[in-house]
């Protein structure tokens, strides 16, 4: 469910930008086409790779240039990815997203209604967000 609240808001941020004039709408869908974002969860892997020099043929790309300046105007630009971790790079960017993008639990069950429709549905996934248990904090360290 948080990979979902995670691109709902990301659409949100983005329809944001056009209503504020920050953008156009026209950049909007040139970010949406170059993400897959019409698709459902957008696909980062390209944008990632060509960030990092791995694609230089998408450096020209268009899209890719548009959905670069979008970046910025999120602050995802500064979004590091570590090329020294077996983590993939679409799993350290969302992890870094819900950090600059400030997502919170309690924003999350406040949306809850716009992500899960069906009321039976809702009641579920509330269920589970109630039964969770807290798992104690890993530690992990960097070689």
């Amino acid at each position: 469910m948080w990979q979902h609240y995670r691109v709902h808001t990301f659409k949100l941020r983005l329809s944001n930008l056009v209503a504020e004039n920050h953008i156009t709408e026209e950049d909007s869908e040139a970010v949406r086409r170059f993400l897959s974002l019409n698709r459902g969860t957008p696909s980062l892997t390209t944008y990632l790779y060509a960030r990092l020099g791995r694609l230089p043929n998408i450096e020209q790309d268009a899209d890719y240039q548009v959905t670069q300046k979008v970046f910025e105007k999120l602050g995802l630009n500064h979004i590091d990815i570590d090329r020294k971790t077996a983590q993939p790079y679409e799993e350290q960017f969302w992890e870094q997203y819900d950090i600059l993008q400030k997502l919170t639990d309690s924003e999350f069950r406040q949306d809850l209604p716009l992500l899960v429709t069906d009321p039976a549905n809702r009641a579920k996934v509330e269920a589970l967000l109630e039964d969770r248990k807290v798992l104690p904090t890993e530690e992990s360290h960097r070689l």
